[in-house]
């Protein structure tokens, strides 16, 4: 059974020709996908209609067995979160080690300590968030949303220097995590990365389609 599936769904702004249309895609618990697409494709109103941010204009998005329509809003974050791109504005404590005890509370899972902390590789946890670089931030991120609140699934919309080993270390981390735990989680990028996905798509004149998977190097 898929853990997440669209069903022809279209999306307008207003009476604006539509920026998707007829989109049918599904993903297993525990697939990673690499959403590929140029900027302005509708990689980030994909992202948005899945993390529950807009409502389709036409068709269906289901997680599991329950259409997204129908989950309150105050659930959401558990069964979706769309990673808008990195913000100072997002962060609300002085400290890492506070905003990291603020998603455990809202979440109501623990904290990670040791060596999952480590694979985020940032700086000490009584640093300011808003003294991070914006990698450092992307990786901050990453580990609120993708290893506290863990939800069902992640849209991830764009990634901080790709070619960097630490972003690499962090995301493959993330989602080798949320595979153990039947999680989808979606990057969506301009090219292809390093990093290897089960799944690709493209995103290309309002369409979303499969795309075949590079051969393992040998």
């Amino acid at each position: 059974m898929s853990r997440l599936r669209l069903e022809a769904i279209g999306f307008s702004y207003g009476l604006q020709p539509p920026v998707l249309r007829d989109v049918s895609l599904a993903m297993e618990a525990g697939e990673s996908a690499l959403v590929l697409g140029d900027n302005g494709s509708g990689k980030s109103t994909l992202g948005r209609l899945i993390g529950g941010l807009a409502p389709a204009t036409t068709g269906r998005i289901t997680i599991g067995d329950e259409p997204l329509a129908r989950v309150a809003s105050r659930e959401r974050p558990t069964r979706t979160v769309y990673v808008s791109q990195v913000s100072y504005l997002q962060f609300f404590r002085a400290t890492l080690a506070e905003e990291i005890a603020l998603a455990a509370k809202q979440s109501g899972h623990p904290a990670p300590t040791g060596e999952r902390l480590r694979h985020f590789s940032l700086p000490s946890l009584e640093s300011n968030p808003r003294d991070l670089t914006y990698p450092e931030m992307w990786r901050l991120q990453l580990l609120l949303l993708g290893t506290v609140f863990r939800p069902a699934v992640m849209y991830i919309d764009e990634i901080i220097a790709p070619g960097s080993r630490e972003q690499q270390i962090a995301l493959e981390f993330t989602l080798s995590q949320r595979r153990a735990q039947g999680q989808v989680t979606m990057l969506a990028y301009q090219r292809r990365i390093e990093t290897r996905f089960d799944r690709v798509f493209r995103v290309e004149a309002g369409t979303v389609a499969s795309v075949e998977l590079e051969p393992a190097a040998s």
